[in-house]
């Protein structure tokens, strides 16, 4: 680590703290936080890892019904939407990669009720009602293992309990927002059972205008929203000690996400304009305030996610035995234009485009305790069973646009022409002959509208088991010593199957292979066209973009990897005084390799020359590695002015290997491994009660710095701060109530987060940059002191700020960014109605 870095993370820990070192006692306390980050009930400031705890009146305030809520009070997370809701990632102290391939599987692990969820956005749903959030900062493989390299997001829902009780929420917003929710608790002690049932649907409009331009889609508004879910509950505890909870959940979404807006807008404009009636077919210039998106394919989504879940605790003499059962299935289908333009160029239909899961968990602990041991030894096992359709196919406009764009806007026939000629001999003269039987191609059908990807499919199956213990022994009656172990092996097997379209390509994979002798063909076709080679290879391969290649068409493609590591966890932890404690420790995560799930073998480009190879070379090989993370981190809880302040703060350092980065490059996604990054920082929260009742505060920040090593081979990277990590990030919120004299309570809540800037693209473009900028949510609510009923009116994003969620690059068109926005401001009013 750098010294210049280590002072900085450490300064800023000390000044963070000493605001709270300075508060004067006070009446007020605050309500104990226990969590069970360790598998364990405990209090928060007990633990010695750095951990953020929501309950359900902070999550309430805020307005969280999904985790992309958390953002607003949680320093150090990033959550980001892009292509469609499977396409959400989360990032914690700066790790964590772009989801739009399903290959990849994300750096933060998401569990809800002790389950996990195999990628970020199988996890982002309504979530129903939330008793806590806990997100846990820094590889977390010992007890929560499959891909928990960066952290955790634990999502604990309430329990069945015997008291009956009831209640309905009923909330109207802008953009014709309405969302009707409800649950029904009941049991009977005797019988020692008890249910709880939820269940809520909601519809919004769309908060993006679109211009359609000539179709065919219809709808001139995107990012709608309309979702049912029912979650039910049981909860069997027929003798002490004893307790089975069964949870099914049952959610669909229907949804028009997501459009995207220029945000620099190249020279394609008018190519696009023209093939759209002269019509401006993207928006030029840019203006991404103006919130107008052009599409003219439907952007619609279709999401069914089911589950069941049986949770067993058993105590025994020798201790708790824990059994945790789960199946999940996830289907998602979307459509997508792919261009993002009102012209027909490219699009994805809902009918053959989307993404499968059917996941079976187990996991078994054990654990138990003694005077000076708090011990643990548990197994886990996990299936996956993915799939992934994709068809991407060619617009009406499709062939002429690249023509266009290959000849500067002179020949609208040029593909055209040029494969004719290569098929009919018009290059025999230069080493090219005709191809036996070759029939002239139309205008128009050598990249026809509809061909192009016409239903590629890829499946992978991956089986995971793992053993592992986790052990605090007592050193003393103030130190402990904590240590975890874990042995994970991961299998995964792939296979593909790719279909085609697209004559034109065809006639190219026949006339030109990857050997030398074909680039002396390719050197003496730049001739024969009176081009420079590179602008002819540059041709070939535009015609042959990796959705029209047909070289693995009706050809198996299979591959498989097998991975095993030890992952562990050493810490220290010393209490000071009963009010402040310190800890120290490492830690080291492990998120195993896997397969680019997309057409990433595509042309290796040489230099175009007669001696060169690998101009037109497919690659086959689709595997990454694993990424792996050893981190060192120093902390401190402490609860000050009896009890009436929980300040806690840590500094990091994390070491990546292998880091996993998904890189758009226009065309197609491809998954790298970067060899070397690391992440330093400090973190710091707190929660406040003053000496006037009703009033807290809470907040946190986050000071990060995430960079690739100087000495990997991608000089674009070299030293850079790593995509979608700010430097620094805080979170501040006011909640106050107060209590009026006709025993009505009135509730002002306000929370804010402002962020550094920082680049939302994994190649770092530097058009990719969002500048530094400031959220602002708000609730007034009303109601009496039984908390029987409430109103409250609630906005979120006040000052409406625009900014981009991720940047990349236009498809296709060259010298044009694009980018999905944030949510605009939304306000609204929700009642609440208890019985």
């Amino acid at each position: 680590m750098k010294k210049s870095t280590l002072l900085k993370t450490v300064s800023l820990s000390a000044v963070l703290a000493l605001p709270g070192l300075g508060i004067t006692p006070a009446a007020a306390q605050l309500d104990e936080i226990v969590i069970t980050a360790q598998k364990r009930a405990q209090s928060i400031q007990d633990v010695p890892i750095a951990i953020t705890a929501l309950d359900t009146e902070q999550l309430e305030n805020s307005g969280v019904n999904d985790i992309k809520d958390l953002i607003n009070i949680a320093p150090g997370l990033m959550v980001t939407t892009t292509t469609n809701d499977t396409s959400t990632t989360a990032r914690i102290r700066g790790i964590g990669t772009v989801g739009d391939n399903t290959g990849l599987e994300s750096s933060v692990g998401v569990f809800v009720d002790g389950v996990y969820r195999n990628r970020n956005g199988v996890g982002f749903n309504d979530l129903g009602e939330i008793d806590r959030v806990e997100i846990l900062r820094g590889p977390q493989g010992t007890l929560f293992g499959k891909n928990t390299s960066a952290g955790v997001l634990h999502v604990i829902t309430k329990k069945p309990d015997y008291e009956q009780s009831a209640g309905i929420e009923v909330t109207a917003g802008n953009f014709g927002l309405y969302r009707l929710g409800g649950y029904v608790n009941g049991g009977n002690a005797e019988s020692n059972a008890a249910f709880r049932l939820y269940a809520a649907t909601s519809k919004r409009d769309g908060f993006m205008d679109v211009n359609v331009g000539a179709g065919p889609r219809s709808s001139d508004e995107s990012y709608t929203s309309d979702f049912s879910t029912i979650r039910g509950q049981a909860l069997f505890e027929p003798q002490d000690g004893f307790s089975v909870r069964l949870i099914a959940d049952y959610t669909t979404r229907e949804e028009d996400c997501c459009t995207a807006v220029q945000i620099q807008t190249g020279p394609t404009a008018a190519i696009l304009s023209a093939l759209n009636g002269g019509n401006a077919a993207v928006a030029s210039p840019a203006d991404p305030e103006e919130r107008l998106a052009y599409s003219n394919r439907p952007t619609d989504q279709e999401i069914t996610d089911k589950g069941v879940s049986a949770e067993i605790n058993w105590d025994l003499s020798m201790g708790t035995l824990t059994s945790i059962t789960s199946w999940r299935s996830w289907d998602g289908d979307a459509a997508q234009d792919v261009d993002f333009s009102a012209a027909d160029i490219a699009y994805r239909d809902l009918a053959d485009n989307g993404s499968s899961f059917d996941t079976v968990t187990q996991e078994l602990r054990l654990n138990g305790s003694t005077d000076r041991l708090d011990w643990m030894i548990g197994a886990f096992y996990a299936n996956e069973e993915l799939e992934r359709r994709d068809a991407l196919r060619f617009g009406a406009g499709y062939e002429t646009y690249l023509s266009l764009a290959l000849s500067a806007g002179t020949n609208p026939s040029q593909i055209n022409q040029l494969v004719n000629g290569l098929g009919l001999g018009a290059f025999n003269g230069v080493g090219i002959p005709p191809i036996t039987g070759f029939t002239a191609i139309a205008p128009g059908a050598s990249l026809p509208s509809g061909g192009g990807m016409t239903g590629d499919v890829y499946n992978q199956d991956g089986t995971t088991f793992a053993v592992f213990t986790h052990n605090t022994f007592a050193l003393t009656d103030a130190t402990d010593l904590t240590v975890g172990l874990r042995y994970s092996t991961e299998e995964k097997d792939f296979d593909a199957t790719y279909n085609t379209n697209a004559p034109g390509c065809s006639v190219i994979e026949q006339q030109f292979g990857d050997g030398i002798s074909d680039l002396v063909r390719i050197g003496g076709l730049a001739t024969a066209l009176a081009l420079p080679p590179t602008t002819t290879v540059t041709a070939l391969q535009t015609i042959c973009l990796p959705w029209a290649r047909s070289a693995y068409d009706n050809t198996a493609h299979t591959q498989n990897q097998s991975f095993d590591d030890l992952q562990g966890v050493l810490r220290v932890s010393h209490d000071f005084t009963d009010d402040l404690m310190g800890y120290a420790g490492l830690s080291r995560g492990f998120k195993a390799g896997g397969f680019n799930l997309d057409r990433s073998f595509n042309y290796v480009a040489g230099s175009a020359t007669p001696t060169s190879r690998g101009t037109l070379q497919t690659q086959q090989d689709t595997t990454f590695q694993p990424e792996i993370v050893t981190a060192y981190e120093a902390g401190f809880k402490s609860t000050l002015a009896e009890g009436a302040v929980l300040l806690n703060g840590n500094i990091f350092y994390q070491e990546i290997e292998d880091f996993q980065l998904n890189t758009f490059t226009g065309t197609n996604f491809v998954v790298n491994n970067i060899e070397a990054a690391e992440t330093v920082g400090a973190e710091v929260d707190f929660a406040w009660a003053p000496d006037v009742e009703g009033l807290t505060f809470t907040g946190g920040a986050a000071f990060i710095e995430a960079e690739y090593d100087e000495d990997i081979l991608n000089p674009a990277l070299a030293g850079a701060q790593m995509t979608l990590s700010p430097k620094f990030m805080a979170n501040l919120a006011m909640t106050y109530e107060k209590t009026l004299s006709n025993d009505m309570v009135a509730l002002f809540h306000i929370e804010g987060r402002s962020v550094s800037d920082y680049n939302t693209g994994s190649d770092l473009d530097a058009e990719k940059i969002q500048e530094g900028f400031t959220l602002l949510n708000g609730r007034i609510g009303l109601g009496p002191q039984d908390r029987n009923w409430s109103v409250q009116v609630w906005g979120k994003n006040l000052t409406d700020e625009t900014y981009y969620q991720v940047a990349f690059d236009a498809p296709l068109q060259t010298g044009s960014w694009n980018a999905f926005l944030s949510a605009p401001r939304t306000y609204g009013i929700s009642l609440n109605k208890e019985f």
